[in-house]
C-alpha cells in the first residue's frame, strides 16, 4: 500500500470502479534486487528504500495492473497459450492506455486411477479443470522478433471490495513491471535519489 500512495494511485483503488492485479510485496522486492544489480555494474549506490525511485515511475507501472471496470474471472474470455489462434484471450487497456492481454487459463483434469507415476492409466479431460485468470504483457521487440508476453498468473481472484474487483498475481511467477529492463530503465533516466 506504501507504494501505491508513493506513486499517487491511492484515490483510484479507492475510490474508481477498477479492477486490480495487485503484485505481491515479493514482486516489488524482485524489482529492487534487479534495479540494485543495474546499480552494482554502474557503480552506483544501491537503492534500499522504494521511495528513492521517482513516483512518475512507480505510476506508470503500476497503472499496468489496474484497469476501469468491474471485472471477476467469469468476465473474461479463455486463453491457452498454445493455441491462441483459437482461445486468445482479450486485449485490454489499462487506467493510462496501457495494453495488455487478460483470459481465463481452463487447465485439464486428470485422474490417475489411484496409480501415481502409472501415466498409461491416465484419464485426462481437456480444459475440464480448475480455471485461473492470466494477465500478460505483451512487448513489442519490432523487427523479426514480433511480440514477447510476459505472463502473471493469479492465485488469487475475485476478492470484491466496495468498488470493483481484486486478483492478486502468484509471487512466484511475476516480477514487478513484466519485464525488469524496461522499469530499470525508467528508473534510471527519471533519476535515482
Amino acid at each position: 500500500m506504501r507504494v501505491i500512495k508513493h506513486a499517487g494511485l491511492e484515490s483510484v483503488l479507492q475510490n474508481d470502479q477498477v479492477t486490480f492485479f495487485a503484485p505481491p510485496d515479493p514482486c516489488f522486492d524482485k524489482i529492487i534486487r534487479y534495479v540494485n544489480e543495474v546499480q552494482l555494474e554502474r557503480g552506483r549506490d544501491s537503492v534500499t528504500r522504494f521511495e528513492q525511485i521517482k513516483p512518475a515511475v512507480w505510476k506508470k507501472f503500476l497503472s499496468l495492473y489496474i484497469f476501469p471496470g468491474n471485472r471477476g474471472l467469469k468476465d473474461y474470455n479463455q486463453i491457452d497459450t498454445l493455441a491462441l489462434d483459437t482461445y486468445r484471450g482479450n486485449l485490454f487497456e489499462s487506467i493510462d492506455n496501457q495494453v495488455v492481454n487478460i483470459g481465463v487459463i481452463y487447465n485439464d483434469a486428470v485422474n490417475n486411477n489411484g496409480t501415481p507415476g502409472d501415466l498409461t492409466d491416465d484419464i485426462t479431460l481437456k480444459y475440464k479443470g480448475y480455471r485461473q485468470l492470466m494477465l500478460s504483457y505483451l512487448y513489442d521487440f519490432g523487427g523479426s522478433f514480433g511480440i514477447r508476453w510476459y505472463n502473471a498468473p493469479v492465485a488469487t481472484s475475485d476478492i470484491a471490495p466496495r468498488n470493483g474487483r481484486l486478483h492478486i498475481l502468484k509471487y512466484r511467477n511475476h516480477t514487478f513491471g513484466f519485464y525488469p529492463f524496461r522499469f530499470g530503465q525508467a528508473a534510471d533516466e527519471a533519476g535515482i535519489e
